[in-house]
């Protein structure tokens, strides 16, 4: 049973606890967050969706639920480590965009750091491949559909401030 804090929309959090799979209250919210790795020399990580999950195979970005109790950055790097194995501090993520959705709120984060290929260690019933792209394929595959569509709408929102974050120029 995966339990949530509930938030209102200015991001105060309530008393409530929200539960996985149950209906949200109108005017409360969960936290969502993804995170988008990117080296030092413009490489992405993605990963690919495990076949059971909604947007089977699709690749992705690292992302998923903030558990009760924690904020969303430290949800953010939980993510990334269960899902890939990356360990991330604080200080190392920075948060680029805030999306209100109907009942949730999703923070786009990214986290610019060398990538030990050794480490990756894929979430079974999450994930079951991935690449490390350079920045020009990732966004090629972003236009082309061959990423979870709601990412590239989120992206859309934030690839300006990722680019001045990363040092990125097109």
């Amino acid at each position: 049973m995966e339990l949530w804090d509930a938030y209102t929309i200015e991001e105060e959090i309530t008393s409530t606890i929200l539960q996985r799979d149950h209906p949200i209250p109108i005017g409360l919210y969960h936290v969502v967050v993804e995170i988008i790795v990117i080296t030092n020399n413009h490489q992405v990580l993605i990963t690919k969706r495990d076949p059971v999950k909604t947007f089977p195979l699709q690749w992705e970005i690292t992302g998923g639920s903030v558990l009760l109790g924690e904020t969303k950055e430290q949800g953010a790097i939980r993510e990334l480590f269960e899902e890939t194995g990356i360990q991330a501090s604080v200080e190392e993520i920075t948060c680029l965009h805030r999306t209100v959705g109907v009942d949730y709120l999703f923070y786009s984060f990214v986290c610019q750091k060398e990538i030990d290929e050794s480490i990756i260690t894929l979430q079974p019933g999450e994930t079951i491949d991935y690449q490390i792209i350079p920045f020009r394929e990732f966004e090629e595959m972003l236009h082309s559909g061959k990423i979870v569509n709601t990412i590239n709408d989120r992206y859309q929102n934030y690839r300006h401030k990722l680019y001045t974050t990363i040092g990125y120029q097109p």
